[in-house]
């Protein structure tokens, strides 16, 4: 400009449409979720065309909804042969009714040194693991195809600790799904439930052994105002995408009403429909015992509730929730840490 050389006038142009045509409004924000013919979105405004008061918060479509709490890839871990006739297609059918686009099945071994002569060690560990790598292609060649509406992905390993590994390979998924705790070791050996809920950092679901169907419609969300509450919380509003009901309860005078009420309020915003109850009285009794008895006299489908809040290894001496649950639950169970 300041040669006082003149623009092309193509870069008059442009700059014109530049200056004449401002972003649109920031209270007017379209739908980006997907639509069927290749569309980026339904196109509906989620905020009205003018300008509403600080005070007041819009709420989106409910389109919206579905796409901000959808569960994109869930890891689901195979313990044993018997997981795939009913626990894996229980799984498969609940990712599709999410919307789930790529599943990992997971299945890991534990192969550890025999207590014996240093002699027979070495035999012995290569004898399991042969034994144990044949057992886990077995699995794959039946879970695979299983699983081939889905975009899924097949892990194995033989190690001798699975609990870490597990949890290691969750960090891709948005949710991890695993079977309640083996009384005694399978032939895979099993892994700690506690110890992945505490680790992975993710979502765990943990569904009962004789569990062939998997649905949400009644939902019970055991909510304290702490970090592992809040996670729970919002841990739960994915699996509550499919039109299901929750009811969230604060067991104990821990929580005030305006905590309940915000934590209602936040699942009503994202379309779910809540109910909330208080349970003042029940202080001194275990948390964890008084969620499962009222999840059988509401019928509930699924217990969400944060995990270990005050450490395992205090839960371990002193007990706890989330102790009382993994051992005693007998419906699915959602846990945070």
């Amino acid at each position: 400009m300041a040669s006082g050389r003149a623009l092309p006038s193509w870069r008059r142009g442009a700059m014109k449409a530049r200056r004449f045509s401002p972003w649109p409004s920031r209270s007017r924000l379209a739908c980006w979720s997907p639509a069927p013919g290749g569309t980026r979105g339904c196109g509906k405004p989620s905020l009205e065309a003018q300008p509403a008061p600080s005070c007041v918060r819009p709420t989106a479509p409910a389109c919206c909804w579905r796409t901000e709490m959808a569960l994109h890839d869930i890891l689901v871990h195979l313990d044993d042969v018997d997981a795939l006739d009913g626990f894996l297609p229980a799984v498969l059918a609940l990712a599709q009714a999410r919307g789930v686009r790529a599943v990992t099945l997971a299945a890991v071994a534990a192969v550890r040194a025999p207590v014996t002569g240093a002699s027979l060690t070495l035999s012995l560990m290569r004898a399991r693991e042969r034994e144990a790598l044949d057992l886990l292609d077995l699995m794959r060649e039946r879970a695979v195809p299983a699983a081939a509406a889905c975009r899924v992905e097949w892990r194995s390993a033989a190690v001798p600790d699975p609990t870490p590994l597990l949890a290691d390979w969750g960090v891709r998924s948005d949710l991890l799904v695993l079977r309640e705790p083996l009384t005694r070791p399978g032939p895979l050996g099993g892994v700690d439930v506690g110890e992945v809920v505490l680790s992975a950092g993710r979502p765990v679901l943990v569904v009962p052994r004789a569990t062939t169907r998997l649905r949400f419609d009644r939902v019970l969300i055991g909510f304290k105002p702490t970090r592992e509450g809040r996670l729970a919380l919002a841990a739960a509003a994915p699996l509550l995408a499919g039109g299901g009901h929750a009811m969230v309860v604060a067991v104990g005078d821990g929580v005030t009403h305006r905590q309940l009420a915000d934590a209602a309020a936040y699942l009503e915003g994202r379309g779910v429909p809540v109910d909330t109850r208080r349970l003042d009285e029940e202080t001194d009794r275990d948390a964890g015992r008084v969620l499962l008895q009222v999840a059988a006299e509401e019928g509930a489908d699924l217990l969400v509730l944060g995990a270990y809040g005050r450490g395992r290894g205090r839960e371990f001496v002193f007990g706890g929730a989330t102790r009382t649950v993994l051992s005693q639950a007998r419906l699915p169970c959602l846990m945070v840490h």
